[in-house]
């Protein structure tokens, strides 16, 4: 593993570390908080945090970021047990929104093979693009006063 964190570069190093943070960290939360007070909680600390520098968020090439993003927490979770959609998805929120990219987190359901409910967490960003694979299929769970809509892709 030494060999391949010295193959990244600076920007995937820091990412990683990011990453590294936020999903276990997430990861406990859910479990011991309830959904909302995590979810304000998680908004106060990256309003805390602030975004990245100025100069840097102005240049951030966005796709590249969100890629950047999503393969560091997928990394990160793939070593955390119990590292669920719902937390990737929610670090990858905060990650992305220290960028300056803003993304909502989307819940949905859909019956299985079986005909079992199954659920899935995902971001989607503000054009209503999804960022993150896995949301075909999923009829969205709506926020109160919101309409549920099925997931684009």
């Amino acid at each position: 593993m030494l060999g391949k964190w010295l193959r990244l570069g600076p920007g995937e190093r820091r990412e990683l570390l990011r990453a590294g943070l936020a999903v276990p960290v997430i990861r406990l939360g859910l479990s011991a908080l309830p959904f909302d007070t995590l979810d304000r909680t998680l908004e106060a600390i990256a309003s805390a945090l602030g975004g990245e520098d100025g100069a840097a968020a102005a240049t951030v090439d966005e796709a590249a970021a969100v890629e950047r993003v999503r393969w560091a927490v997928a990394a990160v979770s793939r070593r955390v047990p119990g590292a669920s959609c719902l937390t990737q998805a929610l670090a990858a929120r905060m990650l992305l929104g220290r960028k300056g990219i803003a993304a909502e987190v989307r819940i949905g359901v859909r019956r299985d093979e079986a005909g079992r409910i199954a659920g899935h967490a995902w971001l989607e960003g503000e054009a209503g693009e999804i960022l993150a694979e896995g949301a075909e299929g999923y009829l969205t769970l709506s926020r109160p006063g919101d309409g549920a809509e099925k997931a684009r892709r």
